[in-house]
């Protein structure tokens, strides 16, 4: 057993009354909430999505981890092997999350991994990706949810992503005996208020965890006041710098002479209602002669009704799947095709590349509220102007570090959009500094994932993760 390991009677006895009298109200009040909704649940199960399929998840009822497809495993489903339990609420946590999934099995190939979420689309990705053994909707904080919950998972090792805190689900892993560790943490201003209101809950909160490894120097210092032991927090930088996809160089290459001597725009992972305000946009760019678009729908099945819109507006269009060879043979550069400037991208997996060939970029999914913004990332790795709109909710962390440095632009609607990436294209001074920054900051980050995996290593060595 570890010298920082935490147990359930160490904490009790080292905790002051009021911690414990904090709970104790947290749970009363949770548990007369519950009550209180039970009634309306069966109809809500009709039209919440999350409930829909969550409903028992809720209630401590995890799918019980099951054998991975082409995974051999010397253990069966229901046996009392160890079992690391991931839990990321966001997109972008769930990044993060796939990560340590791909570097944990690396280290512990035998070892079961669970993953939980709050978010639909997030647990919908995680089953498609199929890394894990089970994921589901992470339980109602409320200890008789998570006695059941910790039965059918047995975890020896929590994780959590980033940002989600909870005091029951906190006493849960003391009262079992399980090292609960926070990963990639960042804690932000509202949060910070919030726990310095109360002392005696971020105590119970944050008492609990074993190591908090966080980003800056700004989210210990915020950990320190909302009641966490200052011994038990590691500056670890964001591992999400880390996660940089491979480039298809051959795509670069084929591409390359239809942009030419021309500025090209890529726009990334466009929403329908985005595509929809940023029309006069995408009119005005086109009117300068030596700009070139791409456009990349979130989802492909809007291509047809975009090129019909962009047709309209007597704006030619060309699909990346027709951008091959002509009928008479000539290659897609050398015919009437390379006039077309406007550029649809109807195939999965080569966005990422594409950023290379890109003078700018905007970023989709920050024009839209209820999105909250797609990956940055994937444009600054490669030096690319970067712009996004206001709604970076999934990328908080990274967005406001970045734009506060000068390393992205954060537009108010779709007009300054259009009217950053004009500039940025007209002046290479703007381009550059934003690359310079940008690089600074990334920089400070690297290698985040590799110091992750250092310090978790004495709970990975341990032998109940054996």
């Amino acid at each position: 057993m570890m010298n920082n390991r935490l147990n359930f009677h160490d904490m009790h006895t080292s905790s002051d009354i009021t911690s414990v009298i904090a709970e104790g109200l947290e749970q009363a009040v949770f548990g007369a909430a519950l009550l209180a909704a039970a009634a309306g649940a069966p109809l809500l199960t009709r039209y919440v999505r999350r409930i829909g399929e969550g409903f028992h998840h809720y209630f401590g009822g995890l799918p019980m981890p099951a054998t991975r497809k082409n995974e051999v495993l010397h253990r069966t489903a229901c046996d009392e092997g160890s079992l690391i339990w991931i839990h990321g609420v966001s997109l972008g946590e769930s990044l993060v999350g796939g990560t340590l999934i791909s570097a944990l099995r690396k280290r512990l190939p035998l070892t079961r991994i669970g993953y939980t979420t709050t978010h639909p689309d997030v647990l919908a990705t995680m089953i498609k990706r199929g890394q894990t053994n089970a994921a589901g909707y992470f339980p109602l904080d409320f200890s008789p949810f998570w006695e059941r919950s910790f039965r059918r998972w047995r975890p020896k090792l929590v994780l959590t992503v980033e940002t989600d805190f909870w005091p029951g689900f906190s006493r849960a892993c003391v009262r079992h005996d399980v090292p609960l560790v926070l990963v990639n943490g960042r804690i932000s201003a509202k949060l910070h208020r919030f726990y310095s209101m109360f002392p005696a809950l971020g105590r119970t909160v944050f008492g609990a965890y074993s190591l908090l490894l966080v980003q800056s120097p700004v989210d210990r210092e915020r950990l320190i006041e909302m009641g966490a032991k200052p011994d038990s927090i590691n500056i670890i930088g964001n591992i999400k710098i880390d996660i940089v996809p491979e480039i298809n160089h051959s795509l670069i290459e084929f591409l390359m002479p239809w942009k030419g001597k021309d500025s090209l725009i890529v726009m990334g992972s466009m929403h329908q209602s985005e595509f929809e305000g940023m029309e006069p946009v995408i009119d005005t760019l086109l009117s300068c002669p030596h700009i070139r678009l791409l456009i990349a729908p979130r989802d492909i099945a809007n291509i047809e009704k975009w090129e019909i819109a962009l047709r309209r507006r007597g704006i030619h269009t060309l699909r990346r799947s027709n951008a091959t060879f002509n009928r008479s043979g000539k290659p897609f550069t050398e015919s009437v095709n390379s006039n077309v400037r406007c550029l649809l991208l109807d195939t999965i997996g080569e966005l990422a590349s594409l950023y290379q060939l890109a003078d700018a970029a905007f970023i989709g999914g920050s024009l839209d509220e209820s999105v909250g913004g797609h990956n940055p990332l994937e444009a600054l790795s490669q030096n690319t102007f970067t712009v996004m709109g206001p709604h970076v909710r999934n990328f908080a962390d990274l967005a406001e570090e970045l734009s506060s440095a000068g390393g992205l632009e954060l537009a108010r609607n779709a007009s300054a959009v259009g009217d950053i990436l004009t500039k940025a294209l007209s002046e290479f001074s703007v381009r550059q500094h934003q690359q310079q920054a940008a690089k600074c900051v990334l920089d400070r980050h690297r290698g985040a994932l590799s110091r992750t995996m250092r310090v978790l290593e004495p709970y990975l060595a341990d032998e109940r993760m054996k």
